[in-house]
């Protein structure tokens, strides 16, 4: 292909900066995050081929994330979103793996398009100069220098080490990060099953008592799942994608106080009034202790039945805005899906409760995505009109999440307030 010059870049062989393009998409910061590596491979390519006029927020829309024609960003902020990302992971890859790489790719903030800029590495002078009789040094003030230079060595190194160890900014880092005792607590996949196989949803006080699994299988078991209930029933199981996004997001925070895991089992209404900070994972049918919170959010999770889909209800619609958001998807678990955040005060005024869940897997995971991303916090933080930080207790968020084949392809916020 016919490359030209970038505007802003140094004139070089075209081979070279296709393949800086490339070994950056390819490389480890971008190896999971597919929708951050076609988005660079799209503009960087249309900018080495001189095709600048391609690289609009509409287009990238459109060809990136299959939006359709009808792609209007205005309504949809997915493309800036991203982008915003996207030059994050830049600037980590040429500060890690990419540092010697000879051209560095950048993109300006208010444009798309992308900067390759050649990469020259400081050039030691190694001529030799003519001695010149010097008189010979105070030996105690080189000892003096020398340990001051070892001992801004050690300080460096020290204060390099701690800001590597800080975890980059996102919601769950700003609102968790200082939280001395986290308990997460997942979902409860027999006693989701339980309620599929007794056609109703359990009462919260049922499930409080402990007592529910002691009564026998529930009404409507066949007799083979009955001969097993003994064993199953006191199973503590929690669903795989429930466990894998509360453990992501905990690691985000990195080290930090005492994280305890837990299964909704284990949870007495006594810990919730005690204090303490919660991450309950799930909605009301696998977590019945979402049910404490539920009732005073505006967004809430419902299940119309025991074996529904579930869906997001507005309680509180503005003008223009639905009362229902519904899972749209498709015998191919094609179309839309919702997730909720919420975080709420304890009981008691103590401590914080941070509940995640989604109208399907996918969603809850989507969700966990939002709290880990920093761009999610930006975008966030814009919709609020105010920054977040360790002390705020009240935050709801509405996601709408896209997905194909049963995976999501991307998500946006809707909505957020306090």
């Amino acid at each position: 292909m016919k490359i030209e010059q970038v505007e802003g870049t140094v004139p070089l062989g075209t081979d070279e900066r296709l393949f800086v393009l490339e070994r950056v998409a390819n490389g480890a910061s971008f190896g999971r995050t597919h929708r951050l590596r076609d988005f660079l491979l799209y503009v960087g390519s249309r900018a080495l081929d001189g095709r600048t006029a391609e690289i609009t927020e509409q287009l990238i829309g459109i060809h990136v994330f299959q939006r359709g024609d009808r792609f209007s960003p205005s309504e949809d902020n997915i493309v800036r979103t991203t982008a915003r990302s996207l030059r994050v992971k830049l600037k980590e890859h040429f500060e890690t793996e990419g540092r010697n790489e000879p051209w560095r790719i950048e993109i300006p903030k208010g444009s798309y398009i992308p900067v390759f800029t050649e990469f020259r590495p400081p050039v030691v002078d190694t001529s030799v100069k003519p001695d010149i009789p010097q008189k010979s040094p105070d030996r105690r003030w080189l000892w003096i220098a020398i340990a001051i230079f070892a001992l801004s060595l050690a300080g460096l190194w020290l204060g390099l080490r701690s800001l590597r160890a800080l975890p980059p900014r996102s919601i769950f880092t700003v609102l968790m990060k200082n939280s001395p005792a986290l308990n997460v607590v997942c979902s409860d996949s027999i006693h989701a099953r339980y309620q599929s196989v007794q056609g109703r949803l359990t009462p919260l006080e049922d499930y409080a008592s402990g007592q529910l699994f002691h009564n026998g299988p529930p009404p409507g078991t066949n007799q083979a799942a009955s001969a097993l209930w003994p064993l199953l029933g006191g199973q503590l199981l929690s669903d795989q994608e429930d466990v894998r996004v509360a453990m992501r997001l905990v690691h985000s925070i990195g080290p930090a106080g005492r994280v305890e895991l837990r299964h909704p089992r284990t949870i007495r209404m006594s810990d919730l009034r005690e204090g303490g900070d919660f991450l309950l994972m799930a909605g009301l049918r696998a977590n019945p202790w979402v049910g404490v919170y539920e009732p005073n959010l505006t967004f809430q999770i419902a299940f119309p039945s025991a074996t529904g889909v579930a869906e997001i209800r507005n309680t509180r619609p503005g003008p223009g805005e639905q009362t229902a958001y519904l899972t749209t998807l498709n015998g191919k678990k094609t179309g839309k899906a919702y997730a909720r955040i919420a975080l709420v005060q304890g009981l008691g005024g103590k401590g914080k409760v941070l509940l995640v869940a989604g109208t399907t897997g996918q969603a809850t995971d989507a969700a966990g995505e939002v709290l880990m991303n920093p761009a999610a916090l930006e975008e966030v933080q814009r919709l609020l009109g105010r920054g977040l930080t360790d002390r705020t207790t009240r935050l709801q968020i509405l996601v709408e999440t896209t997905a194909l084949a049963g995976r999501t392809l991307d998500y946006r916020i809707l909505k957020a307030n306090f």
